[in-house]
């Protein structure tokens, strides 16, 4: 049994250490605002936390419309391009 926690816990930490950071500390929510048409859908930031890794800091309400080549319309999309970048 002390074998196979030691084995879950090493590839446990092995998969946090190899997950990319974005650097985003946000609550990632899908707009509930109507679908303009022609208008970039993406996943509005609604509330940031005070972290800033560099650069100006992120106001509310802007769209995360895409993570590297990936399209953004979902937080669903958001986890998978980060597993993508893996």
């Amino acid at each position: 049994m002390g074998a196979l926690t030691f084995v879950y816990s090493a590839l446990a930490i092995g998969f946090i250490a190899t997950s990319p950071d974005l650097g985003i500390r946000t609550v990632l929510v899908d707009s509930d605002q109507p679908v303009v048409p022609d208008a970039p859908i993406g996943v509005e930031v609604r509330v940031t936390s005070n972290l800033v890794a560099g650069g100006p800091p992120m106001p509310s309400g802007v769209q995360l419309l895409r993570i590297g080549d990936q399209p953004i319309r979902s937080s669903i999309n958001v986890i998978e391009s980060i597993n993508q970048l893996r």
